[in-house]
């Protein structure tokens, strides 16, 4: 057996302590100042599945795509819809495919977006990512439902949505952002296809707020002083003939799907307000957000 000179154990003894007295001291620093490195689930109110067969003028067309259990691994959460509408039912007015991906209790994630993985498959990037307007019409829902978001100190907007069974309406909040709703626009051609180019455009909600880059996403939806996260990746896709106006055709097709499709999916995402209300309510106001 190795027998260590005194100074040698001391040494020893001195750093072992120092790691100890670190590791309480830093769980000690952790819970004064109220920082959540593990971030809790949140629970969406209903399952992605159940946004609308119609949306506006949007009607389903085909079954749903349902991913293999590598897909899946791949894409990092079993929470994701992916379906495909046709303007007024008919395909020949324009087709529209709805990806949405939702990632709550996690410590950290990297998103997937078309401008990554579209062009690890082999297709050609023609519009480089950019950030574009989200093609809805802000006037025509409720600037200010009288609720506040507090990590922002902004009003939510609001939508009304129509129960397709009940016929009930019901006021549903809207994300917040620091100015205009922007999105993440990036546009691929495949050698297969040629004149026709391929959009994607995908915003992120994170924990309430709306922001249309995958980096931001993360400090939005990874704030060390929230106990709970989530967030949804929202994203359009449409194949169309490449003309030179391709990217102004894609917003006024996509128009009325996002105005529509927006409600239904907040409608489904937790209400982060309610989640939120525990800061400054009393003890107990509040349901928890993993019921």
């Amino acid at each position: 057996m190795i027998q260590f000179e005194g100074p040698i154990k001391r040494t020893y003894v001195a750093m072992l302590a120092a790691l100890i007295g670190g590791g309480v001291s830093f769980r000690v620093a952790v819970a004064w100042l109220d920082v959540h490195l593990k971030k809790e689930t949140v629970r969406l109110r209903e399952p992605l599945a159940t946004v609308p067969a119609t949306l506006g003028p949007w009607r389903k067309v085909g079954e749903d795509a349902l991913l293999s259990e590598a897909m899946v691994e791949e894409l990092g959460t079993p929470n994701y819809l992916s379906r495909h509408y046709a303007l007024n039912g008919d395909p020949a007015q324009g087709v529209a495919e709805v990806h949405l991906a939702y990632y709550t209790g996690l410590i950290d994630t990297v998103p997937h977006v078309p401008d990554r993985c579209w062009g690890a498959s082999g297709m050609i990037m023609s519009n480089p990512a950019h950030h574009v307007d989200v093609p809805v019409d802000l006037g025509a829902w409720e600037s200010d439902s009288g609720r506040m978001n507090l990590a922002t100190g902004l009003a939510y907007p609001a939508a009304w949505t129509t129960d397709p069974v009940t016929r009930r309406r019901k006021q549903v909040l809207l994300p917040v952002a620091d100015g205009p709703w922007k999105m993440t626009l990036t546009g691929f051609q495949s050698p297969s296809r040629p004149g026709r180019r391929l959009f994607g455009a995908y915003f992120f909600i994170a924990n309430g707020r709306l922001t249309p880059s995958p980096y931001e996403v993360r400090s939005l939806a990874f704030e060390l002083t929230e106990r709970f996260a989530y967030y949804c990746k929202v994203q359009v896709n449409a194949e169309l003939p490449d003309t030179p106006d391709a990217e102004e055709v894609f917003a006024k097709l996509t128009s009325s799907l996002y105005q529509a499709l927006v409600p239904e999916v907040m409608q489904r995402l937790p209400d982060w307000s309610e989640i939120e209300r525990p800061a400054s309510a009393p003890e107990g106001s509040a349901p928890d957000p993993a019921d």
